[in-house]
């Protein structure tokens, strides 16, 4: 007991430095989760974004060299999104996660990108290809403004509210549900155009620059723009006539003689000629697309179920069945915003650390003053009989004592601030920045975790602070300390 009383009257006769030490701290707490608590925010706002609109919690993409998001690769572009590799076994594993208890809902797309064309304008547009029904089952929070969602077996597209008002600004005529949208793409691979109408007008919870880029198409359509019809009728056999002439020499077809006379009669007439090229069939099935043909297979897990657990147990059953494909996360998925947030976190922390290095060399070298000071006491306790373990705890309970109120007066004055930012809103002009913290107001939030690990930092910072001016202090002779004072 008669250490804690020394303990806090020593804080007391030094109310000054007591003051400066306890402010550092409490300012460093504060700050820390202020700080946190945007960037918690943000995850959440990206969660939500991401999560409840498009992403899901997992997806599986087959297995190869380079890794892909829902919208390519890392620089995404036209002709890269064709290079996206198609699971090989997409009946099989949509099946067994389908069976797994903690999957919610699992649907399938495909990822393309193409130029879209109205009135006129001609701007780049993020495609996925879904079937209609069971993906936007599985992604309710798609609010639908005008028309309809895409529906099962049916052509059609969805454009975002901000893109079809850029098309409005831009062209001064407004897209409606059932107009005619043209989609082309131009790859190594040719050239492919089509025309789908307009099914209907969306809206996301929370709008960015990348959520605003998309659009959804049926997936015929966008296989079709994609590339992913070709060898899909192994079973279409060309009659004999169709091939007659694969086994002659081109040169021998026009080396007739000049004065040789062809009866009209052996002829075919322009009408035959023009009946059979309206014969389309077999154009069509050669040109049908592979419905078994996916990029991607999205999950929504049940609440409750954590993602990174149940994706390692995920890819441990597959690789065990020799399926070769892998679980991403949602922020993979997500892409460059997801990415650009979490590494904006990244720096704060790293920041933080150095705040904390800053106030423990700061609180370090004040205390080395303070103890210096108060060298002649130290000397007399020891003349006293007090041992360096009675010293070293009487200086460690002090500065606990200190970080102790300090931390707490932190947090709650950080937490004080950020309910206030919370209810009032912080408004995000700046695109880039709205994007990276999940949309247009920015509302910071308090976590417990948030909250010990500030807490603890300070506690930290101050339970090392006091062991480099305390052991300077102990070095001292007591008969010297006693004769200098």
């Amino acid at each position: 007991m008669l250490i804690f009383k020394l303990a806090i009257r020593n804080l007391s006769r030094s109310l000054r430095k007591t003051i400066l030490v306890g402010s550092l701290l409490c300012g460093g707490v504060a700050l820390s989760i202020v700080g946190n608590g945007f960037f918690e925010s943000s995850d959440e706002g990206l969660k939500r974004s991401f999560v409840d609109c498009f992403t899901g919690d997992l997806y599986l993409l087959q297995r190869s060299e380079e890794t892909f998001g829902l919208f390519g690769s890392a620089t995404p572009s036209i002709g890269s999104f064709a290079s996206i590799p198609t699971l090989k076994d997409h009946e099989t594993l949509i099946r067994e996660v389908r069976k797994r208890p903690e999957v919610q809902s699992a649907v399938s797309q495909i990822s393309g990108a193409s130029v879209m064309e109205y009135g006129g304008m001609r701007t780049q547009t993020a495609l996925f290809g879904v079937d209609g029904d069971e993906y936007f089952a599985s992604f309710r929070a798609i609010r639908i403004l005008e028309g309809s969602t895409l529906k099962s077996g049916r052509a059609g597209i969805l454009l975002s509210n901000q893109r079809v008002a850029d098309i409005a600004r831009t062209t001064g005529k407004r897209p409606k549900p059932g107009d005619p949208i043209l989609l082309s793409v131009f790859t190594n691979l040719g050239f492919r155009i089509r025309e789908t109408p307009l099914e209907g007008i969306f809206e996301y919870p929370a709008s960015n620059s990348i959520l605003d880029r998309i659009a959804y198409v049926d997936a015929d359509t966008l296989r079709a723009l994609n590339g992913m019809n070709l060898g899909v009728r192994d079973d279409l056999v060309p009659t004999e006539a169709e091939t007659k002439y694969l086994s002659k020499d081109v040169k021998d077809m026009f080396d007739s003689d000049p004065g040789q006379v062809v009866s009209q009669a052996t002829g075919s007439r322009l009408a035959e000629i023009e009946r059979e090229l309206a014969q389309t069939e077999g154009r069509d099935q050669a040109n049908r697309s592979d419905t078994g043909a996916w990029n991607f297979i999205i999950l929504r897990l049940k609440p409750g179920i954590d993602p990174a657990t149940f994706s390692r147990s995920l890819e441990r059953d597959l690789s065990a069945r020799g399926l070769d494909a892998v679980v991403g996360d949602w922020r993979t998925a997500a892409g460059s915003s997801a990415t650009l947030a979490g590494a904006l976190r990244a720096i704060y922390n790293i920041g933080l650390v150095l705040l904390a290095v800053v106030v423990l060399l700061v609180t370090a070298n004040t205390l080395v003053i303070w103890v210096l000071e108060r060298s002649p006491d130290i000397a007399t306790m020891r003349a006293l009989g007090a041992s360096k373990g009675f010293i070293r705890s009487m200086f460690f309970l002090e500065t606990l004592f200190l970080a102790i109120v300090s931390g707490t007066t932190g947090a709650v004055i950080g937490s004080f601030a950020v309910a206030i930012l919370n209810v009032r809103g912080i408004s995000l002009s700046n695109a880039m920045i709205a994007m990276v913290f999940g949309g247009g107001i920015l509302r910071p939030v308090v976590s417990f975790r948030i909250l010990s690990f500030s807490f603890l930092s300070a506690v930290i910072v101050a339970a090392f602070a006091w062991i480099y001016p305390v052991g300077i202090a102990l070095r001292v002779r007591p008969a010297g300390a006693m004769r200098e004072d």
